[in-house]
């Protein structure tokens, strides 16, 4: 659903932008974790599993975003904890902290979401890094750890 969802929030994106007199590309991306998988403290989180990179700026051998362009860009994060073990994300604008997410796992597991408006100049960074050992789940049926981001508006 994720693959299906992007393309169609990112042509919103266009066509309000035209609609603003801005000629804006497409610029976005979607990428997500597809195992369970064991993250080392304050790792720089590489989402591998690629549904889309619209303007190529997400780079899934380092984790980090770089915008192509200067804008209004939305992130969204999210993650699932194994089965009675935790995780913890920070999203870093450039070296800047913005937010956490987290989540404690007992049984059924427990998710962790957040998103934020941010306003980037080329060549600025977004990157996902744990602040503890962190535990995700995902299996062969579903991704469960997401990284999104997108150019709203210039």
């Amino acid at each position: 659903e994720v693959d299906t969802m992007l393309p169609f929030i990112l042509a919103i994106c266009t066509v309000l932008s035209v609609v603003h007199g801005q000629d804006v590309a497409v610029v976005g991306f979607s990428a997500g974790i597809p195992e369970t998988k064991t993250i080392a403290k304050d790792e720089i989180v590489k989402f591998p599993q690629v549904f889309a990179n619209h303007g190529n700026g997400y780079d899934n051998s380092t984790g980090i975003f770089t915008a192509t362009k200067p804008g209004l860009y939305y992130f969204t994060l999210s993650a699932v904890s194994q089965k009675q073990k935790a995780f913890g994300f920070k999203l870093y604008y450039n070296e800047a902290h913005t937010f956490k997410i987290y989540g404690v796992g007992s049984d059924p597991s427990v998710m962790g979401a957040n998103s934020i408006l941010l306003r980037l100049k080329s060549r600025d960074r977004v990157y996902v890094k744990t602040f503890f050992e962190s535990h995700i789940f995902g299996d062969s049926e579903g991704t469960y750890a997401i990284f999104n981001g997108f150019l709203v508006t210039l």
